[in-house]
C-alpha cells in the first residue's frame, strides 16, 4: 500500500514538472510574439516620426 501511494505521488510530481515546464514554454513564446509586435510597432512609430519631422522642416 505504500509503494503504490508512493509511486502514486512520483507520477503527480512527474506531471507537475512537465505542467510547469510546459507552463514556462507558454510564458517565453508568449513574451516572445509580444517583443515582435513591439518591434513592429516601435518601427512604424519611428518611420511616422521621420515622416513627420521631414514635413516640419521641408523634407531637409
Amino acid at each position: 500500500m505504500i509503494a503504490q501511494i508512493d509511486a502514486l505521488k512520483a507520477t503527480v510530481e512527474a506531471n507537475i514538472a512537465s505542467i510547469e515546464s510546459i507552463a514556462a514554454k507558454a510564458v517565453e513564446e508568449r513574451a516572445a510574439s509580444i517583443e515582435a509586435r513591439i518591434a513592429v510597432i516601435q518601427a512604424a512609430v519611428d518611420a511616422k516620426t521621420k515622416s513627420i519631422w521631414a514635413k516640419i522642416f521641408g523634407g531637409k
